[in-house]
């Protein structure tokens, strides 16, 4: 993972040094919700919720590359298991990944779409059913996410983004809020 970092790093700041005159580059958040699709991740977690601090740099004014880091948090379901009442553990993804976006408008109106690769820290809590306990567990995954958005606004741009995450064992589709802030043009 760091590799992979410290490349894109490298790759920013080539293309910074070469194509100034275009460069823009944005930071913002996303908030909002993560919804399990996939068996079992969706049969033992309710909706999370949680969010993303994201930096964009514009290689052109169509197409840009960034970073993307976040934290969402998956209730359990509740369950009952021989006649006692309680809960699956909850869960916490916390992505890092790098991106690419084609934006099919520059001005006014921008919806986009692109793909993110990168990693996924996955930890489900100690989970504990009458006397029995099990431990917390902590793993991390490869992961892509192709999404579709729009921004609108003039300098500091407000949006909404879709993206469905492609992680082994916790596949989850994020719909989200965002605003962006620009930083030099």
């Amino acid at each position: 993972m760091k590799n992979l970092l410290k490349f894109t790093f490298a790759i920013l700041l080539i293309v910074g040094f070469t194509n100034e005159s275009k460069a823009q580059i944005n930071i913002g958040a996303q908030f909002g919700i993560g919804l399990p699709m996939e068996t079992p991740f969706s049969d033992y977690q309710k909706m999370g919720f949680g969010g993303l601090l994201e930096g964009n740099y514009f290689i052109t004014e169509n197409i840009s590359l960034g970073i993307n880091a976040g934290y969402y948090s998956f209730s359990g379901k509740d369950v009952d298991v021989v006649g006692i009442g309680d809960k699956y553990p909850n869960f916490s993804v916390i992505p890092i990944i790098v991106k690419g976006d084609y934006y099919f408008l520059t001005s006014g109106f921008i919806p986009y779409g692109g793909i993110s690769l990168g990693m996924y820290m996955l930890k489900s809590e100690k989970l504990t059913f009458g006397q029995v306990v099990i431990p917390s567990e902590s793993d991390s995954k490869f992961g892509f996410s192709p999404h579709l958005g729009f921004l609108t606004g003039e300098d500091i741009k407000f949006g909404a983004e879709a993206s469905y995450n492609i992680v082994e064992d916790a596949s989850y589709l994020n719909i989200n809020l965002k605003v962006l802030f620009p930083l030099g043009k």
